[in-house]
């Protein structure tokens, strides 16, 4: 009975009070918007364990590059490249190793010594937990594809000069040796 004494005391004192009933309406406005925000706001995303490599994007985001900057070489015109790839991505795992080494020495009698060495090697991957007991090997590092070769094809081959510049351009972006590398004139 008390407790609703306590509810009829409270809304006489909200119908008259103005002051008690605008913060009485903020809070209870901001106590909604906090609960809105939970059902409106975005799932946090899950960090991905390992992203993953589209070999096909990957070549032709490397051929548009490769591309703007030979058509950048004075004398070479509209350019087309293709670039082959020998490998993909690679990802390296950091890993530890125990190393155990044992040296025995057998002295029997005067002169006869016998040795005996023993090795005992054990690697492992590093494991990084990712949270709700999965756990994950640790990546050291990415390498990314070997290129295999490159072919330019541009109407300013036909000169040794632009094709020469355009083999250096390849060569030095690239990383590659210039047997790696064709360039050859094409129709305009």
């Amino acid at each position: 009975m008390e407790r609703k004494g306590g509810l009829i005391l409270l809304k006489k004192q909200l119908e008259g009070d103005k002051k008690i009933r605008l913060i009485v309406g903020l809070g209870l406005a901001g106590m909604l918007c906090i609960l809105a925000s939970q059902f409106l706001s975005s799932p946090q995303k899950q960090q991905p364990a390992a992203e993953g490599f589209s070999e096909t994007a990957y070549t032709a985001q490397l051929e548009k590059r490769l591309r703007e900057l030979v058509e950048s070489v004075e004398g070479v015109g509209k350019a087309r490249v293709m670039i082959t790839l020998f490998s993909s991505e690679t990802t390296v795992y950091a890993t530890e190793e125990k190393r155990q080494s044992d040296l025995l020495e057998d002295i029997s009698g005067g002169e006869s010594r016998r040795m005996q060495q023993s090795m005992n090697n054990q690697s492992s991957y590093l494991l990084v937990d990712q949270g709700s007991g999965r756990k994950e090997p640790l990546i050291s590092t990415r390498l990314e594809p070997e290129i295999r070769g490159v072919v330019v094809v541009c109407p300013g081959a036909d000169t040794k000069i632009v094709s020469a510049r355009v083999t250096e351009v390849v060569t030095t972006a690239l990383g590659i040796g210039a047997n790696k590398v064709c360039v050859v004139k094409g129709g305009t």
